[in-house]
């Protein structure tokens, strides 16, 4: 229960994200869909801070995940990045 109550917050928070209109989160994966563009550099920084985010709220057995950020701008997907709470990034593609 804990946990479905940190997931269902972690959504919430992602969608009073300005200009996010959509967030929803998958398994380890957060889905964010912006309305309109937003540069690139914007997109890296919301979608680290989102994932340090998550990797802690989505934790098991007070263990931080790793955890994927995907960023869509009006569907298209645009950007995704993977966290790793004791690596930072590890892995990075614009789409």
């Amino acid at each position: 229960q804990k946990a479905d109550a940190y997931r269902a917050e972690l959504e919430r928070t992602c969608r009073r994200i300005a200009g996010v209109d959509r967030a929803s989160i998958e398994g380890t994966t957060v889905l964010m869909n912006f309305a309109d563009y937003k540069p690139l550099p914007e997109l890296k920084q919301i979608a680290r801070e989102v994932g340090g985010t998550a990797s802690w709220f989505l934790r098991t057995n007070n263990q931080r995940i790793a955890v994927k950020v995907r960023i869509s701008i009006q569907g298209k997907d645009r950007y995704e990045i993977e966290l790793h709470p004791d690596r930072g990034v590890v892995d990075e593609q614009e789409l």
